[in-house]
């Protein structure tokens, strides 16, 4: 017999995010012609840009060739890259109406689907089902999608005109749609070429957004109650389009098709990460409960077992074993047993944990590392094995125990930055797109923080070609039940900022008179660096407040902060836009400026640096610390001797910089970017996550992710955004952000 409980627990959590979903598939071609969501997360608001083919999404180089009079099949499911059947297509009672339309395009690699007309080819609604007594007990499309596998059959109209087209997919979910702004829908976008159509085909159209209203009765519904009628949103079906009465069966490829023969075996998903569900037993059918029989001799019944950890088991496997056999009295005395044993333990363990952790308990997703038995290993690897980005697995320890509890104490002071019950929580990953980078902003009044995808990155191709972008989350949407996941990815809406005009390549930003200050590396040689004003609420209009130094282009403008205690703007100006190809050769040294807004003045306040790249000030505003990240030369190498320091400097009256000093060196990887709280400690993105240093320079923790943190920021007091490239995390803690607002106020002009 083997158990595990740790694969159980991760079973279960993934049924927790059951219910968001996206369209993936299109049968027979595949992914390569899909708009991919940045998520699965719905979209509430009919009248957002965004509502035409979901958030963020953009168009792709493929388009899949279709025959008029033929069939496709859009794919739907929870998770990208979970085709089971065995999961719901779109779970937790998510029940209405699947929809289709078409727009006809010039090209359907760059329309957007927002200026073009839509018409509707195909719905699968609602039927009354015998003896309901709530909309809850009818048969919806959604409820079709689930019982086909996430696949509904979709015929092309056989009187298209021939040429490109963009294809909708909406799947509409009303469980909270008694209210404004309840019903969820979901969306994806498919570029598609029709041949062989009569061309006689003249459909009336409508536009998204504008076709539906908030109000409308097949979206402000509620089918908790018995339903006598349902009209779904929108225009009726065109007259060479298909209605499919909901419940009818699943019929052609919703019942015949099967993963691994086409489109792909692979859905279009995001690689598993740590923490994830990557590597839980597939569901069958039936599951014994943990503790339960699930084989042995004469045993006829459900053999699919749940698991309990061998660590766990290791605890009293003679006793747990021995008894496995006798009968269930025995069972039982054996649990009893477990559980005393398991607690005895768990007791000493804690009273060892609070001993070395300043008498404290440690937290539950704490690690205490003992750096005394650092001092001395038993073999240490030479320079050549990338030991500057190898992640430290310290003596008496794995890296999935670190990563299974992420925030890891070298001192007890850390307990003042974690509190009692700190949580780390992923809310987002891509398959390699680096969204997640630069430029962290809360933004207070709305509760949503602002950031950059990596400008330069060649899975994006943005730099010289386009530019990065912006966008934004809501932290009021991240609820209690989402911080106590490890993994709950897609539950958090990501939401494009198309400033205007556009911040060029953005990779710094902070608070400035109740708007937002973003930098900007330029792009190519007639873009040049410059600091962008940004109203952080739409239609999010952007001034430029200083592009030049006398004439002369900055080099690659990087981060920001404001000095509390005169207001001015520092801004830090390595080579890094030059280093990844979208700037030209520098023409400045690499310095730290600074800028007075009032008096238009700029000056360099600090120099010598291989890549200054973050900045931040003490609360009272006395030190300044800038990161020197040499030691990464972006697509040109990496120079092991250069540095991957904090350097910390005395701010004068006058706001000039002195008595420089090194305050930290940090590994592995470099200081990116670097922030402080409340209390003076300082903060940095490091190549295993966020290191902690008090104000003396003595590393006290880490939140610990097991790869690069290029950013972060704090949400006032307890929250924390963690930008990790591909992927997003939230943090629960004590400590409070040291939020420039909070000290000192200045009125807009």
């Amino acid at each position: 017999m083997k158990l595990t409980l740790t694969a159980a627990l991760a079973t279960i959590a993934a049924h927790e995010v059951a219910g968001h979903a996206l369209f993936q598939q299109l049968w027979p071609h595949g992914a390569s012609c899909i708009r991919m969501p940045m998520s699965n997360s719905p979209i509430t608001n009919v009248n957002s840009r965004d509502f035409v083919c979901n958030a963020g999404t953009r168009p792709v180089s493929g388009k899949c060739p279709v025959r008029a009079g033929g069939t496709v099949t859009v794919e739907m499911h929870q998770q990208p890259g979970d085709r089971s059947c065995n999961n719901e297509a779109i779970g937790g009672a998510h029940w209405g109406p699947v929809q289709v339309y078409l727009s006809k395009v010039p090209d359907a690699t760059t329309a957007d689907g927002a200026s073009t007309g839509w018409f509707k080819i195909f719905s699968n609604s609602w039927s009354k089902k015998p003896g309901s007594r709530s909309g809850d007990d009818d048969n919806w499309g959604t409820r079709d999608l689930n019982a086909c596998c996430g696949k509904m059959d979709v015929k092309i109209p056989a009187d298209l005109q021939d040429g490109d087209y963009l294809l909708r997919a909406e799947a509409l979910a009303l469980h909270t749609a008694g209210q404004a702004g309840g019903a969820q829908f979901y969306i994806s976008c498919y570029q598609i070429t029709v041949s062989g159509g009569t061309g006689t085909a003249s459909p009336s159209l409508v536009r998204f957004p504008g076709a539906y209203g908030a109000n409308d009765p097949g979206i402000m519904i509620n089918i908790h109650s018995a339903l006598d009628n349902y009209i779904a949103p929108g225009p009726p079906v065109y007259a060479g389009g298909t209605t499919k009465v909901a419940g009818s069966g699943c019929a052609g490829c919703e019942s015949t098709c099967k993963v691994g023969s086409s489109p792909s075996a692979q859905a279009p998903t995001f690689e598993p990460v740590g923490g994830g569900t990557a590597g839980v037993p597939e569901a069958s059918s039936c599951q014994v409960q943990p503790y339960g029989q699930c084989g042995g001799q004469g045993y006829t019944g459900c053999t699919q077992c749940a698991y309990i950890d061998e660590e766990t088991l290791s605890i009293i496997p003679v006793l747990f074993l021995s008894h496995w056999s006798i009968g269930s009295s025995s069972i039982k005395m054996a649990l009893m047993m477990l559980k005393f044993l398991l607690t005895v333990a768990a007791g000493l363990t804690a009273a060892q944990d609070q001993s070395a952790n300043g008498g404290h308990t440690l937290p539950r997703l704490a690690t205490y590392v003992d750096q005394i038995r650092a001092t001395v290993l038993d073999s240490v690897p030479p320079p050549s094995d990338d030991g500057a980005f190898q992640v430290f697995v310290p003596p008496g320890t794995t890296l999935q125990k670190l990563l299974d509890k992420p925030f890891h104490f070298y001192d007890p002071e850390f307990y003042t930055v974690t509190g009692p019950n700190p949580t780390l929580t992923l809310l987002n990953h891509t398959n390699g797109d680096l969204l997640f980078h630069e430029a962290p902003v809360w933004f207070p009044e709305t509760d949503e923080m602002f950031f950059s995808q990596n400008a330069g990155a060649p899975a994006a191709g943005t730099g010289l070609n386009k530019s990065a972008i912006l966008l934004k989350i809501s932290l009021s949407s991240i609820t209690p039940e989402i911080t106590q996941k490890r993994n709950a990815s897609g539950s958090v809406f990501i939401e494009v900022v198309d400033s205007d005009p556009q911040v060029i390549n953005p990779n710094g930003g902070t608070n400035y008179k109740d708007q937002l200050l973003f930098l900007g590396e330029g792009q190519g040689e007639a873009i040049t660096p410059a600091i962008y004003l940004m109203n952080p609420r739409p239609p999010y209009n952007t001034t430029v407040i200083l592009n030049n130094f006398f004439g002369r282009q900055f080099n690659s403008l990087n981060d920001v902060s404001i000095n509390p205690r005169n207001g001015d703007i520092y801004f830090t100006d390595p080579t890094y836009g030059y280093l990844q190809d979208f700037r030209p050769p520098p023409g400045l040294p690499k310095q730290v400026y600074r800028f007075s807004p009032d008096r238009g003045a700029v000056a360099a306040v600090a120099d010598g640096f291989s890549q200054p790249n973050g900045i931040v000030f003490s609360p009272d505003g006395a030190y300044a610390y800038v990161t020197d990240t040499g030691m990464v030369q972006a697509f040109y190498g990496v120079i092991l001797d250069n540095p991957a320091t904090i350097y910390r400097f005395d701010v004068k009256e006058d706001g000039s910089f002195d008595n420089r000093k090194v305050f930290a060196y940090v590994s592995p990887g470099i200081p990116d970017g670097i922030h402080v709280d409340t209390n003076g400690n300082v903060y940095t993105g490091c190549g295993d996550g966020v290191q902690v240093f008090n104000r003396f320079g003595t590393l006290i923790g880490k939140i610990f992710i097991g790869h690069t943190a290029a950013n972060f920021q704090f949400a006032g007091k307890g929250r924390m955004v963690i930008l990790a490239g591909t992927e997003l995390y939230y943090a629960t803690l004590a400590a409070e952000g040291a939020f420039p607002g909070q000290l000192y106020q200045y009125t807009s002009d």
